[in-house]
């Protein structure tokens, strides 16, 4: 049965049904969020804002001893002042449960801001108005309703809808002060008072028809193939990594892409950058292995933007996984290395080399009821090891001091990778592979160094140690040898393939086998104490860009870009 399936662009339809914040339009998630967080700034704001003029109101007047009138007038603002010191309060804490939708809490919003502009009137109408009165700047809500729209954005009709309920709050809270037996103004300058709102209405719909065109202008922006892009994930000097969904499918997806204002910052080296982003979506869309990660679709936008999608994980890099429970059983490491082995044989056999191999590229994945599922991440080095001369400059581009950048990470890279050799071949990421299992067994990297000249020299010239050794920990003398062997400075003395590589794997005698049923049980463990819990919220991206990688500019991503 075949995985992987190129990628048909189905034109996306003219219209979709779409629900924000109660109608008609829909931002990006990640700005809802943003909207839900201003909404909660304000909410917390007016709450003070509210208190301090409650309590001050009360002492105030009574220690400058004023006027008797002023005084009641401030005691018969206080049922106002204190309904809306509790809806404010309770708007927050709503606004910051988890309980509740994203469209749920702006729609809490909406009504926050129409309740807001009654009791704001509410505290207006509170103290006769001289009907003679010659009326002056305009009602206290009228800001409320103006920026309504910046606050809870929507489509125009709908923001047009909730102003004018808001702005008929103003007479409103005027008859229910009639209704009540409570001195009100006469109509004429009620009329004066309401009006006002009214015009303020119209000016919140002509905000929200140009935060409605923005957001239509970001869609588009985001639109990247069949694919949108929903939220960023990750993000680096050059490149994104965005969570994207299909325009018509329900299957989510990763989206890397590299903008043209990313490529001008790295100015003659642009043309470079472009076709390693390039040859990474080739060299993985070649691949057919479950665990090499599987590519989409690829392309580049009118405005000159590069992007690939590919599936979205739902896990831990091995950096991660590692950080989060310490070092693995033996079974367990060796379990990731195989599925490590398998992705990298089907690109060895194809003559392709990895060349930044690591534990932030491996990612253990949960795929429907599976569980440690490793995928093999990050082509973006890839190169035939069948290469020439000129291939060999690409590789390795001189700078303007004609010192030449070798390109890899350090603390995984092989020896003959640091001397910039040009028959670099499969054992390249074999001596890798050793270095990440040095790291899943211990917990360390292979090497440490201050300087990152020192840990290459490291590679070069000095003995590994035993992972046992390093861990303190009783391990298999077969898994220890393996390891070793992995780790030889010459390359004949490594295992020649990674099929060979698998096989004495395989063979490394174990008390116990590493099982689904085990893997179900951790990942069940740390996902309910909330350890995994990041990683279901990013799409399971989680992994770190450690400070040595020359090559992945991204953090907080299991995609680099």
């Amino acid at each position: 049965m075949s995985r992987r399936r190129p990628a048909i662009a189905i034109p996306r339809p003219a219209t979709r049904a779409l629900t924000f914040g109660g109608g008609g339009f829909e931002l990006p998630p990640d700005l809802q969020q943003v909207a839900v967080q201003r909404l909660g700034t304000v909410t917390w704001a007016l709450f003070g804002v509210t208190l301090v003029v409650l309590l001050l109101a009360n002492t105030v007047p009574h220690a400058l001893d004023l006027p008797l009138a002023i005084i009641e007038g401030e005691r018969a603002r206080n049922p106002s002042r204190i309904v809306a010191l509790v809806l404010s309060l309770a708007t927050a804490l709503l606004l910051r449960s988890s309980r509740l939708s994203v469209r749920h809490k702006l729609g809490l919003g909406e009504a926050y801001i129409v309740l807001m502009t009654f009791l704001i009137s509410l505290n207006d109408f509170a103290v006769p108005m001289d009907p003679d009165a010659v009326m002056t700047g305009i009602p206290q809500a009228c800001p409320i309703i103006i920026f309504g729209p910046l606050l809870v954005p929507a489509h125009p009709r709908r923001a047009l809808l909730v102003a004018v309920a808001a702005a008929t709050g103003i007479p409103a809270a005027a008859g229910v002060m009639a209704l009540f037996g409570m001195p009100t103004t006469g109509l004429p300058l009620l009329l004066r008072v309401a009006v006002p709102g009214y015009i303020c209405a119209a000016l919140a719909w002509f905000g929200a028809r140009v935060i409605h065109g923005l957001s239509t202008d970001i869609q588009r922006a985001r639109q990247m193939g069949s694919y949108e892009l929903v939220e960023r994930i990750g993000r680096g000097g050059m490149g994104e990594v965005w969570r994207a969904r299909h325009a018509l499918l329900a299957r989510p997806a990763a989206i890397k892409l590299i903008r043209p204002e990313g490529l001008a910052s790295v100015g003659p080296s642009a043309d470079a950058m472009l076709d390693q982003f390039r040859r990474e979506a080739e060299a993985t869309a070649a691949l057919r292995s479950p665990h090499t990660v599987e590519l989409y679709d690829f392309g580049l936008t009118d405005d000159g933007t590069f992007y690939y999608a590919m599936e979205l994980l739902d896990g831990h890099d091995l950096e991660r996984l590692v950080e989060i429970d310490g070092p693995l059983p033996p079974e367990r490491a060796i379990h990731l290395l195989l599925g490590a082995c398998h992705s990298l044989g089907e690109a060895h056999a194809q003559g392709l080399v990895h060349r930044d191999i690591k534990p932030a590229n491996l990612f253990a994945a949960r795929i429907g009821l599976d569980h440690d599922v490793l995928k093999v991440l990050d082509f973006g080095l890839v190169r035939q090891h069948r290469v020439t001369a000129a291939a060999i400059d690409v590789d390795l581009p001189s700078d303007a001091e004609g010192m030449t950048t070798i390109k890899g990470t350090p603390a995984t890279m092989a020896p003959e990778q640091v001397m910039g050799r040009g028959d670099i071949d499969g054992r390249a990421d074999i001596y890798a592979l050793g270095c990440v299992a040095f790291w899943l067994l211990t917990g360390q990297d292979l090497f440490f160094a201050s300087m990152e000249a020192q840990l290459l020299f490291a590679h070069l010239q000095a003995e590994p140690e035993a992972p046992s050794a390093r861990s303190g920990r009783a391990l298999p003398p077969e898994l220890d040898a393996l390891v070793l062997a992995c780790l030889q400075k010459d390359p004949d003395h490594r295992p020649a393939t990674v099929a060979e590589l698998a096989a004495m794997l395989r063979a490394v005698p174990l008390a116990e086998p590493w099982t689904e049923a085990r893997a179900a049980a951790w990942w069940a463990e740390h996902t309910a104490d909330g350890a995994a819990g990041a990683a279901g919220a990013a799409g399971g991206t989680t992994a770190r860009t450690r400070e040595d990688d020359e090559v992945d500019p991204l953090a907080a991503t299991g995609y680099s870009a």
